[in-house]
């Protein structure tokens, strides 16, 4: 198996992943397992590399509403997701004929089976070439298409529950493994600690073999504005 790392925020540990040029993100984990928190904590990492931030979730604008801060970093918090409203982005973006700005497009727990959404998987290969980063937060690897998977260069996992779910991902990222399902799940269960995730980066430029457990604390996360 590849090396593993364990990295504790409060040792003061660097962040695993700098987001050093334009990606797409595959956040999975089951409900209430600390998706949102860590992708919070992860836009705080990397705050000077985005322009603005768009979130999609009417569960994250609930909760905002009751006082969570998971997304009170974006003023761009909508509960209206549709392939016209990313279409717009889209021509935006491609309209700049100067400078582009970085933007992040965040789709978070959108009740969305994305396999039926042709204008996102058109999008997918080309929203690098337009400053577009997705980060795709979701708690069943199905509701993922192949498209948005194949361009996904970075996963973060926080907990996986039921076996068919947990076997998919598996065999996403099974060369991290080679192959040996069990070392997995034995690391998923080191994952149900509180703001433990498992994160992966695979980016071929990067050329990072490694997988990371990393654990931090939400609480310690400043408020911040992107």
């Amino acid at each position: 198996m590849e090396k593993i790392k364990y990295i504790d925020d409060n040792k003061h540990q660097p962040f695993p992943i700098k987001q050093k040029g334009i990606h797409h993100c595959l956040c999975i984990g089951s409900t209430q397992s600390g998706k949102s928190k860590f992708l919070f904590k992860y836009f705080y990492e990397n705050k000077r590399f985005f322009d603005y931030v768009i979130v999609f979730s009417c569960v994250a604008k609930d909760d905002q509403e009751q006082g969570d801060m998971d997304y009170s970093f974006t003023k761009y918090l909508k509960d209206d997701y549709s392939p016209e409203l990313l279409q717009k982005i889209y021509l935006c973006q491609k309209n700049k004929k100067k400078k582009r700005p970085m933007i992040a497009i965040v789709f978070d727990d959108c009740n969305v089976n994305f396999n039926h959404d042709e204008f996102l998987n058109w999008l997918m290969p080309k929203a690098r070439h337009y400053n577009i980063n997705m980060f795709f937060s979701v708690q069943y690897f199905s509701m993922t298409s192949p498209q948005i998977r194949a361009n996904c260069d970075m996963v973060f996992i926080t907990n996986i529950h039921g076996f068919s779910n947990r076997k998919q991902v598996f065999d996403y990222i099974s060369h991290y493994f080679h192959d040996n399902i069990r070392e997995f799940y034995d690391l998923l269960e080191v994952n149900k600690k509180t703001y433990d995730v498992l994160l992966f980066n695979k980016n071929k430029k990067d050329n990072d073999e490694n997988i990371y457990v990393y654990h931090y604390d939400y609480l310690r996360i400043p408020k911040f504005k992107i």
